[in-house]
């Protein structure tokens, strides 16, 4: 299927690197938020754009645009940081566009991307580009399994350790609170006078389609398996 054809080359992108013609790449010291989503890349965002930086978050059509012409330096100039989905999955080919790259991994204990198949992004005539970001992502146009993603999203994290040699990569555990000092040093910049910004996803049990009670989001997430 085209979805698992998708999700294999992000998780191998020799087999996309190996293509002709080569992929242009720009030199451009570039901020990648390499987490997936739903990890606290609305709250990073934010961050950024506190330190400075034009950011774009959740931006698949760009990325695949540029992704099909095999051609990054037309979008070098749209910003200084590029978040969530698609790059958390896509990040393998990112870092060799930008090659003066930095990475932050945002990662959180309680993980729970999950949609129900009712919800109307899984509609079959839903955008193409949500659909392609959660194949490259989580294997699934609908990825409604939580134990799958949350899988996938382990994986994920253990594959960035091992591969991003540390001095490029800073991992932002959110679950364990947020602070400017890590973030600021990492990108040398000073650090803001104002609280670090929490996005309303990072203050509940929420996802891009509302804020639940507990026991309401624990029968939600049972019912998606």
């Amino acid at each position: 299927m085209v979805c698992e054809r998708l999700h294999r080359e992000a998780q191998d992108p020799s087999r996309y690197l190996s293509r002709s013609p080569a992929v242009r790449g720009d030199p451009k010291k570039m901020v990648l938020g390499i987490g997936f989503g739903d990890t606290g890349t609305r709250s990073l965002s934010e961050a950024l754009r506190a330190l400075g930086l034009r950011v774009r978050h959740n931006d698949p059509s760009t990325i695949f645009w540029a992704l099909r012409k095999r051609d990054f330096t037309s979008i070098a100039g749209l910003a200084d940081a590029w978040v969530d989905t698609p790059v958390g999955a896509l990040w393998p080919v990112l870092i060799r566009a930008f090659p003066n790259y930095r990475a932050i991994l945002t990662t959180r204990a309680d993980y729970h991307r999950v949609y129900s198949p009712m919800e109307s992004r899984c509609d079959p005539d839903s955008k193409r580009n949500f659909a392609q970001s959660m194949c490259v992502e989580l294997g699934r146009a609908c990825p409604t399994n939580l134990t799958h993603n949350r899988h996938l999203e382990r994986a994920h994290t253990a594959r960035v350790l091992e591969s991003i040699p540390r001095k490029r990569l800073l991992v932002m555990n959110l679950s364990a609170g947020f602070s400017w000092a890590p973030l600021a040093q990492f990108l040398k910049r000073p650090e803001p006078n104002v609280s670090f910004p929490r996005s309303v996803l990072d203050r509940g049990v929420c996802t891009a389609f509302g804020c639940w009670k507990r026991s309401e989001y624990e029968k939600r997430i049972a019912l998606a398996g």
